[in-house]
């Protein structure tokens, strides 16, 4: 009897901890920060990514660079504006990132 009791208050907060939990909502996915196409510098001691955000009003992803030293401090993004930036590659001597922008291609 006792074995039975303890059974179904255990079931019933279990059931009580699962509906207490906030859903994660397609709303929630789409606001997620998008984080890709890592690079790592000539000498190892940075990396150049890119992430975008999506604006969901125009329906489309924004993407810019960033760059950190690898081990994460040091975090600054390098590009900015309306159009999204993507695919850097570092230089042979890792002091320029060239990358695309709008169609076009920059550093």
């Amino acid at each position: 009897m006792k074995r039975t009791l303890f059974l179904s208050v255990v079931i019933a907060v279990s059931a009580l901890a699962a509906y207490s939990q906030p859903q994660f909502t397609v709303n929630d996915l789409i606001n997620v920060k998008r984080v890709g196409s890592p690079q790592v510098s000539p000498d190892g001691k940075k990396v150049a990514y890119t992430v975008g955000v999506v604006d969901k009003a125009s329906n489309k992803t924004n993407t810019q660079i960033f760059v950190m030293s690898i081990d994460g401090s040091d975090n600054k993004q390098i590009t900015s504006g309306p159009a999204s930036s993507s695919g850097p590659v570092w230089s042979p001597n890792g002091k320029r990132i060239a990358f695309v922008t709008g169609g076009r291609s920059g550093q």
